[in-house]
């Protein structure tokens, strides 16, 4: 029994691809990213058709399957991973090419969708910058066909009539964990088979139960323009801010089920625009298209750091190009000619694809992107880039020792604590504790205040036990191991009066960041709220750490430069200066002022002989400067507000310095 071709399927192809290429085009449809969840129901769909078909005849064979998947996917990402490569060799540079080159061992070993999961994180590289971040999609559907053709097989052996049963429960089970945790743990949820499974059952489900498809004309009708108006409701609704998979990915799933089921006995009218010629067309290159698309838009970004609307519509013509080129030359050949109609072939290509991507990219790797192709003073400002705050890994309790090494009995001079910012600052605390023989360690955890008793308003019920948790933590070791020195540094701003201008331009909520310590207040939580709690905890802690004689050293809140990754700026500007004009300068001390005069208020109000406070402001802007100065040869910023290792010594240095430098004279003083 051959499977009847549907046309309007591909159709629905080209919708789902030309909604994913233009979202990341940026020429509208902000929701079009869901077009990748509309590509896993059509392949749920598809693929349990031809493995109940197989069933059914009894002509079903594991490897059989496989091999046609080989057939279908491996030669044209194969060719567009191997091209990929070898132009980042001229396009990239070493550390962006090292990346590349892990992510395309990933792809070759089909794990691609965990890496990029792990890749995630307060300091990682920003996703338009991997060429090959879309294959993580690939990698699923493909883990999901090595899993789901054995369980179809057994269930349909064991009871036939159970076999959509058990799939519709492990649909289920899938899409609870979706919705449950997308907030909990959005980069698992949003890369990873169990909490997206259910996308490709529902399409498997659909397969197995054609009766459910409406055979009326009427209902067909209803649920073809039902579909099209959630599918529609998803490119324009949704955005990139928007929490998902989620219940947000119900839309385009539900509306892809109607699609196709619409379509199973009759033919309604939107089966004439679905299945038009040139929807077809696009439809048929649509896994080409998807390859190509991404790698252009992403290099792209590394020679342009805004690219232009004539660059990106140029660089949607060429991706259409080498998707037609892929599909004639490349994918329709493999596929459906008879080079690897033979099994032997097909397995022995799958290797040598594998082995041999994989070994192209531990070269790669091996050789650490070649860093002879660029001058040291390139290599110093793309360093600065990929700068994540300090060269110390954390271990899973937030902490590192920094300093002067000795024995363990030996005692801590100090502790710094902070969130992102002290890790930013650690490496300078670690040369001066160095040079003046000090031991110290560092507590830090991204965007976590560093005082007990608070949490972010915005957090979950586990993120704010978590942070709870680790506050009190770090300061009972303080308190237990007697450490004499606290220093704390934290992105005070954000915690108290929430999202900086830039930030929202960028859509985060004010009131996101802002701090909370649970006591309820007549007025919605506001700033002042957080700033009160803030106050009320910070207290509380300094006496506590009074009476048990530390002193506590806090450091404000470096300015925040309000330009968007100013250390790639001014590398890309070096590397390509007609489209990349600089901005000559940062935030005015009058913005400075206003951004973070509220929190200088506050600390200034605090009363306690055991605390000073040191402002880092006057080192941004002494000489009479006006305003920040984000680069000299190198990039003093590596975003909006965290310095590089190059602008910390610059701007901090000095006050580590004399921080170290007291802390000495008092070990010194206590022998």
């Amino acid at each position: 029994m051959r499977l009847r071709y549907r046309p309007e399927i591909d159709g629905l192809r080209a919708v789902a691809v030309l909604g994913v290429v233009l979202f990341h085009a940026g020429l509208g449809l902000p929701g079009g990213y869901v077009g990748v969840d509309v590509f896993f129901v059509i392949s749920g769909f598809l693929i349990t058709g031809i493995l109940l078909r197989d069933l059914q005849q009894n002509t079903f064979s594991l490897t059989q399957f496989w091999q046609r998947r080989i057939r279908r996917i491996l030669p044209a990402v194969s060719v567009m991973v191997c091209l990929v490569l070898v132009a980042g060799y001229f396009l990239l540079d070493p550390y962006s090419l090292v990346h590349l080159a892990r992510s395309g061992q990933a792809q070759s070993l089909l794990w691609a969708n965990v890496f990029f999961e792990q890749e995630t994180g307060y300091f990682a590289t920003a996703s338009e910058y991997k060429p090959l971040l879309h294959t993580w999609t690939l990698a699923l559907e493909e883990q999901f066909y090595l899993c789901f053709p054995i369980l179809l097989m057994l269930l349909y052996r064991l009871n036939r009539r159970l076999a959509h049963s058990i799939l519709a429960l492990a649909a289920f089970l899938s899409l609870a964990f979706c919705i449950l945790w997308t907030p909990r743990y959005p980069d698992f949820s949003f890369y990873l088979l169990p909490t997206r499974a259910w996308e490709l059952a529902l399409g498997g489900m659909l397969a197995m139960a054609p009766n459910l498809a409406p055979r009326s004309r009427w209902g067909a009708e209803l649920v073809s323009w039902l579909g099209l108006g959630l599918l529609l409701l998803s490119f324009g609704w949704l955005d990139a801010h928007s929490s998902f998979p989620g219940y947000h990915a119900l839309l385009p799933v539900l509306a892809t089920v109607f699609l196709i089921a619409a379509h199973t006995h009759v033919r309604p009218s939107l089966q004439k625009i679905l299945a038009c010629p040139a929807l077809v067309g696009v439809g048929l290159i649509s896994y080409s298209l998807y390859l190509w698309h991404w790698p252009l838009f992403a290099f792209a970004r590394h020679w342009v750091f805004e690219p232009s609307l004539e660059l990106r519509l140029t660089l949607l013509a060429a991706a259409f190009a080498l998707a037609y080129a892929s599909w004639r030359w490349v994918e329709n050949p493999l596929r459906r000619g008879q080079r690897l109609r033979k099994k032997p072939i097909s397995f022995l290509f799958a290797g040598i694809s594998v082995i041999s991507l994989y070994g192209m990219a531990a070269i790669v790797v091996q050789q650490q992107g070649w860093r002879s192709r660029f001058s040291s003073a390139e290599l110093r400002m793309a360093e600065d880039i990929f700068w994540r705050g300090s060269r110390f890994q954390f271990g899973e309790d937030g902490a590192v020792a920094i300093g002067q090494e000795g024995a363990p009995e030996e005692g801590v001079d100090f502790v710094l604590w902070g969130d992102s910012h002290a890790m930013a600052l650690a490496q300078q605390a670690d040369e001066k504790a160095k040079k003046f023989h000090l031991r110290g360690k560092v507590f830090a955890r991204p965007q976590w205040i560093p005082v007990p008793g608070l949490w972010r308003s915005s957090a979950t019920q586990e993120q704010q036990q978590a942070q709870l948790a680790f506050n009190q933590m770090v300061l009972d070791w303080v308190l237990e191991h007697q450490v004499p020195n606290l220093i704390l540094a934290s992105r005070w701003s954000v915690h108290g009066c929430g999202r900086n201008d830039l930030e929202q331009s960028m859509g985060l909520a004010l009131e996101e960041s802002l701090v909370t310590d649970g006591i309820a207040t007549a007025e919605p939580w506001g700033p002042l709220q957080a700033q009160a709690a803030l106050r009320r905890q910070l207290e509380n802690m300094l006496l506590q750490l009074e009476a048990a004689g530390v002193q506590v050293w806090l450091l404000e809140q470096v300015p925040e430069s309000d330009v968007v990754e100013p250390a790639r700026r001014f590398y890309l500007h070096h590397r390509h200066p007609a489209p990349n004009p600089l901005p000559l300068h940062g935030a005015s001390l009058q913005e400075h002022q206003q951004r973070q005069g509220l929190m200088h208020t506050l600390f200034a109000k605090l009363s306690f002989p055991n605390l000073q406070v040191l402002d880092p402001a006057p080192a941004f802007f002494r000489h009479g400067r006006t305003h920040l100065e984000l680069y000299a040869d190198r990039a003093y910023y590596k975003d909006d507000d965290h310095l590089t290792r190059f602008g910390a010594e610059h701007f901090v240095g000095p006050l580590w310095g004399r921080i170290m430098r007291t802390m000495a004279r008092q070990q010194r003083q206590r022998r």
